[in-house]
């Protein structure tokens, strides 16, 4: 799993398969959409994640994803 931040957009994007393209996307939360791949999960980005994410703590994020 790569995860990169982008402070200017205030953004955040775990990838849990690089090479992957994605097919399409789901907002699953506010501010929170994954992306799949022939069914499967392959990333997810998170919008404002400096209000989501504590940068100075292990973090830590739930979200329920749907059944597509």
């Amino acid at each position: 799993m790569k995860i990169t931040y982008d402070p200017k957009s205030d953004s955040m994007y775990l990838s849990f398969n690089p090479k992957a393209k994605s097919t399409k996307t789901v907002e699953v939360g506010e501010d929170i959409m994954v992306d799949y791949s022939k069914g499967k999960i392959i990333g997810m980005e998170i919008l404002d994640a400096s209000k989501k994410v504590s940068t100075t703590q292990k973090p830590s994020l739930t979200v329920d994803f749907p059944t597509i």
